[in-house]
């Protein structure tokens, strides 16, 4: 019997305190055995649900501190000093909105370990997930509530990004989407994608590649948007990679693809409901109890950014607007013109953009933050 491979999973969040518990159980479940959390300048329960999970050994948690864009670099710079990268044979990085599914066997690493057993690193793509009509948030899990997708790579003739999964001993550090600098000659790794074929088998450019199996194997599921009320909030906080880009009307347009049902997470539900009740019982109740007010928390502060005129006016085009530009229907030069419906006219006539979400959210007002992590919570390296 093959044992099951130690798998190293590293994350970075910023006001991502409803999704953890969820996240942090379902990864557990499928087999990561060790799972890192880098967070900065949260003021959502953030710091005080990480730090519940870390006590409980669940994760390794440390606040990171970075320049301005530079947060998922630093954090992956700093994972790759951690022993328990180092030890790994198999390591990944996700952003929260990410979920890797693996479709054999019983939906576990070592499943997809005993289909892909010659790979080195493996290109999963994302499959994007779009709000599924939903404006506000609850309760229910992400891999519950959200099920209408993008198509499926495989059924139309386009290119999916991809995260990688990979063999540690053989790359300086992950990375954002592929990881960093090969530590031996590049044609000596075996690479293969989710559906085990090899790279002659399908199209790469940059991070981005086809996947003629239809990402057999596994893919990752990527919540992009959520629901409104969680695309507004991402939308004023911006982007933790890159800090100069607007999240706002253009990427509603090309992001929220509800095109198909994917509901391949739903065999899942049961032992994500009961590992994370079991994770709450070790807390105390604890874990659950910070979940419910942060989702609260996101809630207020939703409402009460929708007194901003703008923002109101921004919610509109969202709603206005349900579904993502089809691009298998709409040439990508033409699918461009449509969306650029982000540009106004200025008193010269000349198209300008309007102010980014990020500026406009500046403007609400917010309780004072809480008081950040004490050393003995920051990363070392």
């Amino acid at each position: 019997m093959i044992p099951a491979p130690k798998a190293f999973l590293v994350t970075t969040a910023k006001n991502e305190a409803p999704y953890f518990l969820e996240w942090v159980a379902y990864h557990q479940e499928i087999g990561f055995t060790d799972i890192v959390v880098y967070q900065n300048d949260s003021d959502d329960l953030t710091h005080e649900t990480l730090a519940a999970l870390r006590d409980l050994g669940a994760i390794q948690y440390f606040y990171n501190r970075a320049d301005v864009g530079m947060h998922q670099v630093r954090a992956y710079t700093r994972a790759a000093a951690l022993p328990a990268y180092q030890q790994a044979d198999w390591a990944m990085a996700l952003d929260m909105d990410e979920f890797l599914l693996i479709k054999t066997g019983d939906g576990m690493l070592s499943d997809l370990m005993k289909v892909l057993p010659e790979s080195d690193c493996l290109h999963l793509n994302w499959r994007i997930f779009g709000n599924s009509g939903y404006e506000v948030m609850t309760e229910e899990l992400v891999t519950d509530r959200f099920k209408m997708a993008n198509y499926q790579l495989g059924e139309v003739d386009n290119f999916g990004a991809f995260k990688c999964m990979f063999r540690p001993t053989l790359f300086n550090r992950p990375g954002i989407h592929k990881p960093n600098k090969a530590l031996i000659a590049e044609d000596k790794i075996r690479y293969t994608n989710g559906s085990g074929l090899a790279p002659e088998q399908y199209l790469l450019k940059n991070f981005n590649s086809t996947d003629p199996g239809g990402c057999e194997f596994a893919q990752v599921n990527h919540y992009i948007v959520r629901d409104l009320c969680s695309f507004m909030l991402k939308s004023a906080r911006g982007s933790a990679h890159q800090a100069n880009r607007t999240i706002g009307h253009r990427y509603w347009r090309m992001r929220n693809k509800n095109f198909a049902i994917d509901d391949s997470m739903q065999p899942f539900q049961a032992r994500i409901k009961v590992r994370m009740a079991v994770l709450d019982d070790a807390s105390g109740g604890k874990l659950m109890k910070l979940r419910e007010t942060a989702i609260f928390t996101h809630l207020a502060r939703y409402y009460t950014m929708l007194q901003e005129p703008q923002i109101r006016a921004f919610r509109a085009f969202c709603k206005a607007n349900p579904n993502a530009v089809d691009y298998t229907k709409t040439p990508r030069d033409t699918a461009s013109e449509t969306l650029d419906d982000t540009k106004t006219t200025s008193k010269t006539g000349k198209a300008r953009k309007p102010a980014s979400m990020t500026a406009t959210a500046g403007s609400v007002s917010k309780k004072a933050a809480p008081k950040q992590p004490t050393p003995s919570d920051h990363a070392t390296t």
